[in-house]
């Protein structure tokens, strides 16, 4: 009998598959499992964190085009009525209807026109003989003149660039004593057929231009710089000049008083998404522990050399959305990890009621049942109905 039963126990060709190599529950549910949260949460994440930082870049790039358009247009909106105000003058003068010896008649017209350009300081009219017809403008009011000095080496100048001109050209940076500031200079030719007769001068200071450039809070300055770091425009010049003089008309930038903007050039090129395509840079510097976006272009136009014409902020301000999607990469990191080890958790509640009922099933086909425990079950209900139907088979 006992012959028999060992006989018996013998099962065909359980030794070959025995010995042939298969695969692991443990390591098919585990690397499934984990392959499957790592493949699935990772796509998402890539794909959500991509569309995301692409997101940002479009809106910073926005932003950003956005507030330099801003302070581009308030330069054009300060320095197109000079522009049409010399046109117009240049004119009525050049057509006849007003006599360009007529020094009451210009006198009038021209303080009418200043009335209407609140923009614009001042505006004269040059003649040919170097005598000049003006009307300004001042804290205390509008005033006008007429002065029949000797010729001068800047009257000289502005009448043979005008001469050249075809039109209204905006001419150098000065500061003029009369006026008491810096003025951006604008002149337009007066001509009667092929007669030259003289210029319209028209002037902006850059304390008005200071005064319009736009002011989105409190942690932000936009500014206007030539392309030598003087300072056209900037909040702090629009109470009036700071020590400027007809041989200094423009403060350096590091004469300036500001420390964000000292840091303009020599800061390093940041990761923000600057427009190219638009013209529009940035830069990020720090200044005091506390991080600023600087954001410029470069406009033509008004002189010689192109104008810087930009704005800074607090980098808070700007770069919320790429905080916040660090903060989500490592949530989602997080969530990653969390899912991976709940993967590792559900794969030992699997494979260990499965590895004793491999046991068991071990020990059987050696009809060893005294060595043979009842299975305890599993909270998953297909094995456990296998594990109930071994104990079942162990008991008959």
């Amino acid at each position: 009998m006992s012959a028999a039963g060992e006989k018996g126990a013998a099962v065909p060709g359980a030794s070959g598959r025995r010995g042939a190599w298969k695969l692991s529950i443990a390591a098919t549910l585990v690397v499934g499992f984990g392959a499957l949260v790592v493949i699935s949460v990772g796509a998402v994440l890539l794909i959500t964190l991509g569309t995301a930082q692409v997101n940002t870049r479009e809106l910073l790039r926005t932003a950003a085009r956005q507030y330099v358009d801003s302070v581009v247009a308030s330069v054009s909106a300060s320095l197109a009525p000079a522009r049409a105000q010399a046109a117009f003058l240049a004119r009525l003068i050049g057509s006849g209807e007003i006599d360009q010896a007529d020094d009451l008649r210009l006198q009038t017209v021209m303080l009418g026109a200043l009335a209407a350009a609140p923009q614009v300081s001042g505006v004269a009219f040059l003649r040919t003989d170097h005598s000049i017809v003006r009307a300004t403008r001042s804290e205390s009011g509008f005033d006008s003149g007429i002065s029949r000095g000797h010729e001068q080496t800047r009257s000289r100048e502005v009448l043979a660039e005008a001469e050249r001109a075809s039109g209204p050209q905006w001419g150098a940076i000065l500061y003029l004593p009369d006026l008491g500031d810096t003025q951006i200079t604008l002149f337009a030719p007066v001509r009667r057929g092929n007669r030259y007769l003289g210029a319209v001068v028209s002037v902006v200071s850059i304390a008005n231009l200071s005064r319009s450039l736009p002011h989105a809070g409190d942690d932000s300055v936009a500014f206007i710089l030539t392309e030598d770091l003087r300072v056209i425009a900037h909040p702090a010049l629009a109470g009036g000049p700071r020590g400027l003089s007809a041989s200094k008309p423009l403060l350096a930038l590091t004469e300036l008083g500001d420390p964000v903007l000292q840091r303009l050039w020599g800061a390093k090129g940041s990761e923000l998404p600057a427009a190219g395509d638009d013209g529009v840079y940035s830069n990020l510097v720090e200044v005091a522990g506390e991080e600023y976006v600087l954001l410029y272009r470069r406009i033509e136009g008004y002189g010689d050399s192109p104008w810087i014409v930009g704005a800074y902020a607090k980098s808070p301000q700007e770069l919320a959305l790429i905080g916040r999607i660090r903060w989500a990469a490592l949530a989602t990191f997080a969530i990653l990890i969390a899912a991976v080890a709940l993967s590792l958790l559900l794969s030992r509640a699997i494979l260990r009621p499965l590895r004793e009922l491999a046991e068991g099933a071990g020990r059987v086909s050696q009809l060893d049942f005294e060595a043979t425990p009842a299975l305890k079950g599993a909270v998953f209900r297909e094995i456990d109905s296998a594990m109930a139907a071994f104990n079942a088979m162990l008991g008959g």
